[in-house]
């Protein structure tokens, strides 16, 4: 999951919709790179410093990729049996834009709450 494009200003949300694979009741983020799950209500950081270059020397900085609106979440699961939403917190946001049409941001801390 990465940005098609980035907003100048990065837009200041606190909630947003996080694609997970659902693996034995335990959720683990897709596209991340890690076999060690994710736990709910508790907040999790991103310690990579590495950065994403989409175009043209366009770059943002890595994190926890999360779409703005559950509705976007929903259509990226349809695709994989194995795949949930949740609503996520989020804060300390790298970058935000669209994926495709949705909008989409970047959080290098995400609090899940257990909600759909």
């Amino acid at each position: 999951m990465c940005l098609s494009t980035i907003d100048k200003k990065t837009k200041d949300w606190k909630v947003g919709y996080k694609v997970f694979t659902l693996q034995d009741k335990k959720l683990f983020p897709i596209y991340y790179g890690t076999t060690i799950p994710f736990e709910e209500n508790k907040w999790i950081r991103d310690i990579n410093n590495s950065f994403i270059e989409i175009k043209d020397n366009e770059k943002y900085k890595t994190g926890f990729h999360f779409f703005r609106y559950k509705k976007d979440a929903k259509i990226f699961v349809t695709y994989r049996s194995n795949r949930v939403v949740r609503k996520v917190k989020v804060r300390n946001l790298t970058a935000t834009g669209t994926q495709g049409i949705s909008e989409t941001g970047v959080a290098k801390e995400i609090f899940i709450t257990g909600e759909e």
